[in-house]
């Protein structure tokens, strides 16, 4: 189900009519959320709703067994199939043609021409999120960071929940499972619609607009829109990517206030960093943290000398690029970013970078970060050389009305930056100043967001999928 589609709207006011309907009946309200969870789920394929239950099943098992041993070997031997299993899962459906079309690609070099049936693996939306929010729960019983839970009902409801089940946040165990243990105490935050609604007007009438106007075409035919209206591109879907996925944040949370549970921010005005390592401590901030905490410190972090900093760093992104998706262009995105953090850690790199104003290097690393978009987005590396071939050929060619064309680009990438430079607390702020309106002042903002949509509605190439759910 998606967050855009027409049957979320009754699927999300029947979970809340009965959700609120069942105060008292806490058992009940853990099985509503969780049922609800899988529809939303099943609502895309039914079939991969099996791998969510095999994962949640496999790591809950885990942490209990892990918390009730006493040997540390045992301990370790446990968590390590518990990550073999949830890995070898996410492996199987998302890596497997990938490295198989790779060493096919490989041997063909030397002359061996190997033929293999044709793989047509499925890959199961969301599942990266899942099985990462999954394993989270067993490597901090494992450090002893938690304890494990104490019904499965509710480990498997934090799994599954569905506001975050497809393209997160990222939510620890030990940050929603307290809030599900106090389900019983739960009201509706109104803010949550405000929420949604600024969400789904973020998506639907600025990331896909942008999408429509220029990016698609132009990352369809590079060729022909050679020069600035590439540059155009590459800046448009510099903000689509944000608009965008900073959207499915927004409508999460937002849907998630409603049922009384908070999910952690995701972005804080990520392109307003002036260097790597801020970047990423305002972007996709629930993974970043995640691939720190259980990839980046597991390997020893900056902790064993600076030779060894760098090597951490490398295999982090590298293994962040991968996480992405199976092909060369995520992996050189993510290699790219190591690239930037480990000369940004540089101490002749860093004095230098200090004597020069903050805005500027705001604006350097801005316009680093939309060149490794150009990876990100580019569906191989063939695309990714014509891409930038267009974009170092001198042109200024804009199919249909150029004027027309370039002012509503420039137009939507203005609304998009001021957006943008709006930290999501100011977006809370005006929610919750929304749920203390009187009711007509709550309605009539509803009714403005109602028109919105309603233009977006009439667009006919809008609704497309959240960039994310590929993932």
């Amino acid at each position: 189900m998606n967050f855009t589609s027409i049957i979320y709207l009754p699927f999300l006011v029947i979970t809340l009519i009965l959700f609120y309907a069942l105060e008292g009946h806490t058992r009940a309200r853990y099985w509503l959320l969780l049922i609800a969870s899988y529809i939303f789920y099943a609502w895309w394929d039914i079939k991969f709703l099996s791998l969510i239950i095999i994962i949640s099943l496999t790591n809950y098992l885990a942490g209990k067994w892990i918390y009730d041993l006493d040997d540390r070997i045992k301990r370790r031997w446990v968590l390590t199939l518990s990550l073999i299993v949830s890995l070898g899962i996410l492996a199987y459906f998302k890596y497997c043609k990938f490295f198989v079309d790779t060493f096919i690609s490989f041997m063909a070099q030397f002359g061996l021409h190997i033929s293999t049936p044709v793989l047509n693996i499925v890959l199961p939306v969301g599942i990266s999120f899942y099985t990462f929010q999954a394993m989270s729960y067993t490597i901090d019983i494992y450090r002893g960071v938690m304890k494990p839970s104490d019904s499965p009902l509710k480990f498997f409801t934090y799994v599954a929940f569905f506001p975050q089940l497809v393209a997160g946040p990222i939510v620890r165990a030990r940050d929603l499972l307290p809030q599900i243990d106090s389900v019983e105490g739960n009201t509706l935050h109104e803010e949550g619609v405000f929420r949604i609604m600024y969400g789904l007007c973020k998506k639907l009438l600025l990331a896909d607009v942008l999408a429509r106007l220029i990016v698609d075409p132009a990352f369809a035919d590079p060729m022909r829109y050679k020069g600035l209206p590439m540059l155009l591109a590459i800046y448009g879907y510099t903000f689509q990517i944000f608009l965008d996925f900073s959207a499915y944040t927004d409508i999460a949370i937002g849907s998630a206030q409603l049922f009384g549970f908070r999910l952690p921010e995701n972005f804080k005005s990520p392109y307003l960093a002036a260097d790597p390592r801020e970047f990423w401590s305002r972007w996709h901030i629930t993974l970043s943290t995640w691939l720190r905490d259980y990839l980046y410190i597991s390997l020893g972090g900056n902790r064993r000398g600076k030779r060894r900093t760098y090597i951490n760093i490398l295999i982090t992104f590298f293994l962040g690029g991968l996480w992405h998706g199976a092909g060369m262009n995520f992996i050189v995105w993510g290699l790219l970013h190591a690239f930037y953090a480990v000369v940004y850690r540089l101490e002749t790199v860093s004095r230098f970078l200090k004597k020069i104003p903050r805005r500027i290097r705001v604006l350097v690393f801005f316009h680093l970060c939309a060149f490794a978009w150009i990876f990100f987005r580019s569906s191989s590396m063939e695309q990714v050389s014509l891409v930038l071939s267009s974009l170092a050929s001198p042109g200024y060619y804009f199919p249909l009305v150029h004027q027309v064309l370039v002012l509503k680009v420039l137009a939507i990438l203005g609304i998009s930056l001021a957006l943008h430079n709006s930290a999501e607390p100011r977006i809370e702020r005006l929610g919750l100043v929304y749920s203390g309106l009187p009711a007509f002042a709550r309605g009539a903002v509803l009714y403005g967001f109602s028109l919105l949509l309603y233009y977006a509605s009439e667009l006919s190439y809008l609704h497309s999928t959240f960039i994310y759910f590929q993932f």
